[in-house]
């Protein structure tokens, strides 16, 4: 039977802190083929090596790994390294094999570490012999007594935590990290089966990235700068609650609102990676939804997974953890069908306007792209009159992607405590800020992505008016007198120049009314 482990069971049963008497960890964490590995600090590293008797004493390493592509050599995966010239203790690979590489001990085990696969590796030293355990199981083992005179502090340096080190003696180790930890104490059979018992769930985990980076140049605060380590996650006794689905959207495709105006009510949705069609099959007639989900519109892409008891309420103690992050890391198909309205007459022009698409958007109908937009707070107006079919259903698909820059997540808790406020998705100009987590709001996993405001259709003849500006100036210093104008766009969808008369009316505060109007030619 297959098991999946949450962050939080992960942190809690390995061991409780980063820095808790004489054990670290547990640390997660990813790395590329050409990364340069992480460094956490050990503050005593008298627990690893006496000063005394210069030998190591009991320790035991470790943890999940997923190595993303086979290791040729000899590569160091996850140890501990001292202040001085060395390669420390390690969980390694020989040439594809699993062992132990340490200060003149090199263990090496029969199994051979499989790409793209969770296993679960430990070793354990207890003064007198090495074991190496393979998900749970002991599967080699060799006596030895370890000297660690490199790992006794020099000038107040001592040893550290590191993993995935590159080096000229050793290859760079590539894949995922999940639960590393490392204890002052030998490790034994029982303890090594309970942490196997639980495979971690990649969804969950936030990895701190092994890969180098440039700093952002900032002035304010940006957020996290490094996934909060696991240890620090809140926990809670009762298990997540159990995601309920609630009555989806079942009324009428287009909801008329006057008599050139309707909104757009029913859309499906699905994840882009989950679509392997192009663009132009799924924005045509017969494309097939099976799977897809029917949203809450407007509202984000959160809002219906919820809905449709996909995931469980975040709002809810401590649900959110249950909601992975990769929500914001993939894009999303939103794709909707309407019949042309009856009261859509030949010779007008229908256009599409969507009030707020987070965050960017590429839209298509009846198979061609009509335009994009982009901003969370930008509204795109688009023609679809060019592309109607005045029987049938029309298709209208729309690609969204999250923002660019959704930072890092922060769970508050007694031990981590607020947090930074988040503020790296403020380069992507203005959205919902607050999303990438705050000290009054935990990280919205999917960092309100989607179709948060309403897709309405209006129709109109051979003009079209934009947004009315009320511009008013008030000259004399008692605000008696006020100076009114009003302007606004309008464009002509015909060919050739035409005379509109625009009329608007002013209302007193004592209830008359002056009417306005005001004659233009527009090309």
């Amino acid at each position: 039977m297959k098991h999946t482990m949450t962050v939080a069971a992960l942190a809690a049963m390995m061991w409780s802190g980063a820095q808790a008497g004489d054990q670290w960890g547990p640390y997660n964490a990813e790395f590329p083929a050409a990364s340069d590995g992480l460094l956490k600090k050990v503050k005593q590293a008298d627990i690893f090596a006496s000063a005394v008797t210069g030998k190591a004493r009991p320790f035991g390493l470790s943890g999940w790994f997923k190595p993303s592509e086979p290791a040729p050599g000899r590569t160091l995966i996850a140890g501990v390294a001292g202040a001085q010239a060395g390669p420390g203790w390690f969980l390694c690979s020989v040439d594809g094999a699993f062992g132990f590489c340490g200060y003149g001990l090199e263990v090496v085990s029969p199994l051979k570490l499989a790409p793209n696969a969770w296993v679960h590796l430990a070793a354990g030293y207890d003064g007198k012999q090495v074991t190496l355990y393979a998900n749970g199981s002991a599967i080699a083992r060799q006596d030895a007594v370890l000297k660690a005179e490199a790992l006794i502090p020099a000038e107040g340096a001592g040893a550290h935590i590191s993993l995935g080190p590159r080096s000229k003696a050793a290859t760079g180790y590539a894949g995922r990290i999940a639960g590393f930890t490392v204890a002052g104490t030998a490790l034994d059979d029982g303890s090594v089966r309970a942490m196997a018992a639980a495979q971690p769930n990649d969804a969950l985990i936030n990895f701190e990235s092994g890969s180098p980076s440039w700093p952002i140049q900032v002035r304010q605060m940006y957020g996290q700068l490094a996934p909060q380590d696991p240890w620090t996650l809140p926990k809670s006794g009762s298990p997540f609650q159990e995601p309920k689905a609630k009555p989806a959207y079942g009324g009428p495709a287009l909801v008329r609102n006057d008599a050139n105006l309707w909104t757009l009510k029913s859309w499906k949705l699905q994840a882009a990676p989950q679509v392997s069609a192009k663009a132009q099959q799924i924005s045509s007639a017969g494309f097939d939804t099976t799977g897809w989900y029917q949203t809450t519109t407007p509202g984000t892409v959160l809002t219906t997974l919820v809905d449709r008891g996909v995931y469980p309420d975040p709002d809810f103690g401590l649900n959110n953890m249950a909601i992975p992050e990769s929500l914001n890391k993939q894009d999303y198909w939103y794709r909707a069908l309407f019949q042309t309205p009856a009261a859509f007459k030949q010779g007008q022009h229908l256009f599409v306007t969507f009030k707020g698409v987070n965050y960017e958007a590429e839209v298509w109908v009846n198979g061609r792209k009509l335009g994009s937009m982009k901003g969370a707070f930008v509204r795109g107006t688009f023609d679809l009159s060019p592309y109607l079919k005045p029987k049938g259903e029309n298709v209208i698909a729309v690609k969204v992607s999250p923002p660019p820059h959704p930072g890092l997540p922060q769970e508050e808790s007694i031990a981590a405590g607020a947090g930074e406020n988040g503020g790296t998705l403020a380069q992507d100009g203005p959205t919902f800020i607050a999303s990438e987590g705050w000290d009054w709001i935990p990280s919205v996993r999917d960092r309100n992505t989607g179709l948060w405001q309403d897709v309405v259709l209006r129709a109109t003849r051979d003009f079209k008016l934009g947004d009315a500006q009320v511009i008013t100036a008030l000259p004399r210093a008692d605000n008696s007198v006020a100076d009114v104008s009003i302007e606004v766009p309008v464009s002509n969808l015909s060919k050739s120049a035409q005379r509109v008369t625009v009329r608007a009316t002013i209302s007193r505060r004592d209830g008359g009314m002056k009417p306005i109007q005001v004659a233009q030619t527009v090309n």
